[in-house]
């Protein structure tokens, strides 16, 4: 554990808005990153809750992410600028939106990818009886990473508590990990 290394800073910023994008777009899309805004996740189309909040406020709500913030944004007021500046950019229907609510997160704590770190990190089966691991960092034998990473460990740390209280599993499917020609 004390080997695992962190990447970049990062920053999600979450906003509530009175304004809504006019362009049929997937819930989760990647951006031609400016200067920070890597992809966007639109929750007014993605959760029934969210939705719920947009259709009664009439706006809707984005989440803007940085994966590796650049070293001159440092002050969380300029990277929050840079990164509605960029929203725009690619939505310019957004201009002049309102925002209602804001939830803000600028971090030094992401996991760090880089090449050789693999092999180092912990699995979620540990030494200690009865701890398990679960994170975007967990060592695992699927192919994820990120999110998807961090439910698919916690679902493989509850079953191994499930295998100890002799309870069900969850069966869980996953893409091969060679192709054909591997």
């Amino acid at each position: 554990m004390t080997s695992l290394k962190c990447s970049d800073r990062y920053a999600v910023y979450r906003i509530w808005t009175d304004k809504f994008e006019t362009q049929k777009v997937p819930f989760f899309v990647f951006t031609d990153r400016l200067k920070c805004l890597d992809s966007i996740t639109f929750y007014h189309n993605m959760e029934i809750e969210s939705g719920d909040w947009s259709k009664k406020n009439n706006g809707g709500i984005f989440e803007l992410h940085c994966y590796a913030l650049p070293d001159d944004l440092k002050e969380d007021t300029d990277i929050k600028i840079h990164l509605l500046k960029e929203m725009i950019h690619f939505f310019p229907e957004l201009e002049g939106f309102n925002i209602k609510h804001e939830f803000f997160q600028h971090r030094h704590d992401f996991p760090a990818f880089h090449v050789g770190l693999h092999k180092d990190r912990p699995t979620v089966k540990t030494e200690v009886p009865g701890l398990f691991l679960a994170g975007d960092w967990v060592k695992m034998d699927n192919s994820t990473m990120l999110m998807e990473a961090a439910y698919t460990s916690g679902a493989l740390a509850a079953n191994e508590i499930f295998k100890l209280e002799q309870l069900r599993e969850n069966q869980l499917e996953s893409v091969a990990m060679k192709g054909i020609f591997g």
